[in-house]
């Protein structure tokens, strides 16, 4: 298995002074046909450049100022883009195609105001005439979501904002482990609570400052919730008594691997990691009480992820560790 929770999000964006006037938003299929087409064409040949990490054709959909702004610091990511994203095809989230009074006003596009998947995009329309390409893109297990957004120049529509960002894990994005969340602390789960809402903070924000879920604030005022009464409920470290020796768990954590997304649980051991037999004995029997000292921990999941070591790992310090995936 391999991990993949880290949040990849690339930014790069044109910036002014923003005015304020009216607009007209025309939503995916209510979209002109010849923009729309336009724009299909130039969303392919971003995710083609971007895949085959061919920066002088990524940049030739760029307005200038985009070009200028971007400079190395582009090129650098390019590679690790590259390596993330697993395939060419993509599919829409939405489109959006709006057409301003004038240039430099401040638009702000919306999915819906109260779903739970809804969300708003806010970003400067350096053009008369905007359009709005979200597209998902698959990585592995997981989905990144492309945020372009285009002006309309005299030679044509070139892109003025580009945005990577993680959008779900396994199917499920930000609002969808909320949910989860909610449902595991109406049980007393906190800590489950507490480690889906990690994962929704962490899709929270899937074209970074441009884009906010409509409900951004019922998810943080829960998160904080339910950090505080997780705080409450359970010390970390924790000694664990019942056995001998003692271990001591230091964090829990959800981890995302091939087959899911799971608790993993990170413990000192007195036994010598060499000792894989001794350490085996050992976590199998903290498995089996795991869940009288975090209720819930050890339900409603196909595995709980252990990691064991002798001294605390430290920055730059690797330490040797021992892992262990218990089947539930």
């Amino acid at each position: 298995m391999k991990t993949a929770v880290h949040l990849l999000i690339i930014l790069f964006a044109l910036s002014a002074s923003c005015r304020f006037g009216t607009t007209g938003t025309y939503v995916n299929d209510n979209i002109p046909a010849a923009e729309k087409a336009a724009i299909g064409t130039l969303d392919a040949q971003v995710v083609a450049a971007m895949l085959a990490n061919d920066y002088e054709a990524l940049s030739a959909v760029f307005a200038p100022a985009l070009v200028e702004k971007s400079g190395m610091g582009f090129r650098e990511n390019l590679p690790q883009i590259a390596e993330q994203i697993t395939s060419p095809q993509f599919e829409y989230l939405d489109q959006y195609y709006v057409a301003n009074s004038t240039s430099g006003l401040a638009n702000s596009v919306l999915s819906g105001v109260e779903g739970a998947e809804d969300y708003l995009i806010r970003y400067e329309a350096r053009n008369q005439e905007m359009f709005i390409s979200l597209l998902l893109l698959r990585s592995r297990h997981d989905e990144y979501l492309l945020t372009n957004i285009y002006g309309k120049y005299p030679e044509g529509w070139k892109l003025n904002i580009l945005q990577l960002g993680r959008y779900s894990y396994h199917g499920k994005n930000a609002p969808a482990y909320y949910a989860e969340a909610q449902t595991a602390y109406e049980k007393g789960h906190l800590m489950d609570a507490a480690n889906y809402m990690m994962l929704s903070a962490q899709l929270a924000k899937p074209a970074n400052k441009f884009w906010r879920y409509q409900r951004e604030e019922d998810f943080r005022t829960f998160y904080d919730q339910v950090r505080k009464e997780g705080a409450a409920a359970h010390t970390l470290p924790k000694t664990i008594t019942d056995l001998h020796p003692a271990p001591q768990i230091v964090s829990i954590y959800p981890m995302c691997v091939d087959e899911g997304c799971f608790p993993m649980v990170e413990y000192l051991t007195q036994i010598d990691v060499a000792d894989t037999t001794e350490l085996k004995r050992e976590n199998d029997a903290l498995h089996a009480i795991i869940g009288n000292h975090f209720t819930g921990l050890d339900k409603d999941k196909a595995f709980l992820l252990y990691k064991t070591f002798n001294t605390l790992p430290e920055a730059n310090t690797p330490v040797a560790t021992y892992g262990f995936v218990q089947e539930l």
